[in-house]
């Protein structure tokens, strides 16, 4: 008898990827269905962060509809919003006396630590790529693509979804680009983005969705850190060592100071070569896209639901290291 479409699992990357990975721990999780009794979740920056960017955009959007001005008020007002709907959400199962007094207390201490750097980072960031040049797509009902879920038909499972963070086009270049926000404490090297599998397949799966051929996939990688405030030397005069700061927060401290900016222009040049933000693109046509769709999404999907897969470890340093399996496997 055939199995109705609405009996059918669906399928998403992480599952893919998690085949791929280790078939002995894709089995644990998703087939045994063994997960750690005790999970110690903490908030984490890049959610804040994440929050106060969509709610941006979707301002933005809203905005962009009425023919209106989005200024860095705006932004900055919309972010604030957005990191504030975050802190109510992480804070939720505290109201509600679901976690222990201790966990409490150190998720109250994340939060007011994370949200005002979330809320600068968030800022900094969507000034970086100039937000004023970018327009939010949407799908064919009109909803914007931001924390977008999509579905793609499959065969033998009732669908493949997945979630994008914005899909939006560069309107001086008429570039349209699926776009991935990554808070990191050390970027990634640039031709990473080549050989990401889950955004050539999400390119295909957008382009299923809402019939969007993107130029190609960005992840944009972010800075964990804020600029520091340089350090005076016994003498009165500014440190000129290369620390993690910018030119603006450099001129502040010398203003404040009492110190003569236009003396220290060298470090201007300087502090240039920090990194804040490093948008990797890869530029990917469709045909690229679906090559990936069909030579892995299909087979592994496939795999997936054969009664003869067969199960075996993958032990390996990279992928053990920090994989919750790891004492049961061994």
């Amino acid at each position: 008898m055939a199995v109705r479409a609405e009996e059918k699992p669906t399928l998403s990357y992480s599952q893919v990827s998690s085949w791929l990975r280790c078939r002995y721990a894709w089995r644990l999780s998703y087939e045994e269905r063994l997960e750690r009794a005790e999970v110690r979740w903490a908030p984490s920056l890049g959610s804040a962060v994440h929050a106060g960017i969509a709610a941006a955009l979707l301002r933005k959007h809203a905005m962009d509809q009425l023919s209106r001005p989005f200024d860095s008020e705006a932004i900055l007002t919309a972010i604030r919003e957005g990191v504030e709907q975050w802190i109510k959400r992480v804070m939720e199962p505290v109201d509600h006396d679901l976690v222990d007094e201790e966990l409490a207390a150190a998720i109250e201490d994340a939060v007011e630590q994370i949200a005002p750097q979330a809320v600068e980072i968030s800022r900094r960031t969507l000034e970086y790529i100039k937000i004023w040049e970018w327009r939010t797509l949407t799908d064919k009902q009109g909803q914007p693509l931001i924390e977008y879920r999509f579905e793609v038909p499959l065969r033998g499972w009732r669908c493949f979804i997945g979630y994008v963070d914005w899909v939006a086009v560069h309107e001086p270049t008429r570039h349209m680009w699926l776009i991935d926000w990554k808070v990191r404490g050390a970027f990634q090297p640039d031709d990473n983005e080549e050989i990401n599998l889950q955004h050539a397949a999400y390119q295909y799966g957008i382009w299923r969705a809402t019939g969007h051929r993107l130029t190609g996939t960005m992840t944009v990688q972010i800075s964990d850190k804020l600029p520091q405030k340089p350090k005076l030397n016994k003498d009165g005069s500014m440190s000129r060592a290369l620390i993690r700061t910018d030119w603006e927060t450099y001129k502040a401290a010398l203003i404040e100071a009492g110190l003569d900016p236009s003396d220290y222009l060298d470090m201007k040049e300087k502090l240039s070569t920090v990194e804040w933000v490093r948008p990797s693109k890869h530029y990917r046509t469709i045909g690229e896209a679906f090559a990936v769709w069909k030579e892995v999404i299909q087979p592994v999907a496939a795999e997936l639901r054969s009664k003869r897969k067969r199960i075996y470890r993958t032990m390996s340093p990279r992928v053990c290291r920090g994989c919750e399996y790891k004492e049961l496997c061994l």
